[in-house]
C-alpha cells in the first residue's frame, strides 16, 4: 500500500503546534523575566512591550493552530480509516483524540483568563498553570502521535 500524502498533513500540523506552543512559552518567559527585573538590567517599557506582544501573537497562532489540528485531524482520520483498516484499531488504544479536545480548551481557556482577567491578581498565575497544562498534554500528544505512526508504518 502507497502512503497517502493526505496522512503527513496532521503530523506537520501537529509538530509546527509543538514549535509555535514552545516559541509562545520562550516569549512568555522573556516577557515575565523582563517585567520582574529590576535595577540596570530592567529592559525599558517599550522592549517589555515588543516581548509581550510577540508572547501574545504566537499564543493567538497556538489557538488557531490546535484548532486546525484538531478538526484536520479527525478530518484525515476519517478519510483514512477507509483505507487503512486498522487504524480505528490503533487509535482506540491512544488518548491523543481526547487529549487534543482538552488542549484546545485548555488552550483557548488560558487565553481568555489573561485577556479578560489581566489586572486580577489570581489571573496570571492560572495562566502560567495552564500553560504548563498545555505544554504537558503538548508532549503526550508528540508523544502518542509518534507511537501511531510508527504502529501505521508497521504494516
Amino acid at each position: 500500500m502507497a502512503l497517502n500524502p493526505l496522512a503527513l498533513g496532521h503530523p506537520l500540523v501537529g509538530l509546527t503546534t509543538v514549535a509555535i506552543a514552545g516559541t509562545a512559552a520562550f516569549y512568555g518567559w522573556r516577557y515575565r523575566q523582563a517585567r520582574l527585573s529590576k535595577g540596570a538590567d530592567r529592559p525599558s517599557p517599550p522592549q517589555i512591550l515588543a516581548l509581550q506582544k510577540r508572547h501574545q501573537q504566537f499564543g493567538y497562532v497556538l489557538i488557531g493552530l490546535s484548532i486546525v489540528s484538531l478538526i484536520g485531524g479527525t478530518v484525515i482520520t476519517e478519510i483514512l480509516e477507509k483505507q487503512i483498516p486498522k487504524l480505528e484499531d490503533i487509535l482506540d488504544g491512544t488518548p491523543h483524540e481526547t487529549a487534543a479536545r482538552v488542549l484546545v480548551v485548555l488552550v483557548i481557556a488560558s487565553a481568555v483568563v489573561i485577556l479578560g482577567f489581566r489586572r486580577k491578581p489570581w489571573a496570571r498565575p492560572v495562566h502560567l498553570a495552564l500553560n504548563g497544562a498545555v505544554m504537558l498534554l503538548l508532549t503526550l500528544q508528540l508523544l502518542s502521535g509518534l507511537g501511531i505512526i510508527g504502529k501505521v508504518l508497521q504494516g
